[in-house]
């Protein structure tokens, strides 16, 4: 494969709409499960019973585990900004009443924050 079949592959993953397929893909749920791991094993400091090498590997993996969390983060957070921008959380039939806007908007940011 060449160069540009990759950045091809990668910017389909990179798409908004695809992010749920990324997170489908197979070796993202390893990377997934190995990142977790790893982050708990430092975290708790279980990784100074294992061979220096391998502490190596945990801090690699860790750290594309949070690279990881960061961009679905980022995407969520654009989504979130995206749907509120676009008005589809606007009642339409209570133009005096705002308060079901307002509650539809909070509960939006609410649940894309957890």
């Amino acid at each position: 494969m060449n160069k540009k079949n990759y950045l091809k592959r990668i910017w389909t993953g990179v798409k908004p709409e695809n992010v749920i397929n990324l997170q489908k893909n197979p070796l993202i749920r390893i990377l997934r499960v190995l990142g977790g791991l790893s982050s708990i094993l430092i975290l708790t400091k279980k990784s100074l019973l294992f061979p220096t090498f391998c502490l190596y590997i945990f801090l690699f993996l860790t750290f594309i585990f949070f690279i990881y969390h960061i961009y679905i983060s980022y995407k969520r957070i654009i989504h979130i900004y995206k749907t509120i921008k676009s008005g589809k959380l606007d009642v339409k039939n209570s133009p005096i009443d705002k308060i079901a806007s307002l509650a539809g908007k909070f509960i939006l940011c609410i649940k894309g924050s957890c």
